[in-house]
C-alpha cells in the first residue's frame, strides 16, 4: 500500500462562513510551479490548501512552500 504525502495549510478562522478548501495534486504537470499555484488558491479565498502527493515531495519544494507560507497572512503549517 502506497503512503500518501500531505502538507496541509491552513488559514485563520474570522468568521462563520463555511472554509473553502482546495487540494493540488503533487507533483504538478511540467512547467507549473507549486508557489504560484498556492499563492492562486489563497487570493482566490481558499482557507485550507491541502498538497497530497503519492511520492515525496522534494527538499527544494517544501522550502518554496514554507517561504511562500511566510508571505501570505495568516497562513499556518500542519
Amino acid at each position: 500500500m502506497k503512503q500518501i504525502k500531505t502538507i496541509f495549510l491552513s488559514g485563520p478562522q474570522l468568521s462563520k462562513r463555511p472554509s473553502k478548501e482546495i487540494e493540488i495534486s503533487y507533483p504538478l504537470p511540467k512547467g507549473e510551479s507549486i508557489v504560484p499555484t498556492i499563492t492562486g488558491a489563497y487570493l482566490l479565498g481558499y482557507d485550507i490548501i491541502r498538497i497530497v502527493s503519492k511520492s515525496p515531495i522534494s527538499i527544494a519544494d517544501r522550502e518554496s512552500v514554507r517561504g511562500s507560507m511566510r508571505r501570505l497572512v495568516g497562513m499556518e503549517n500542519y
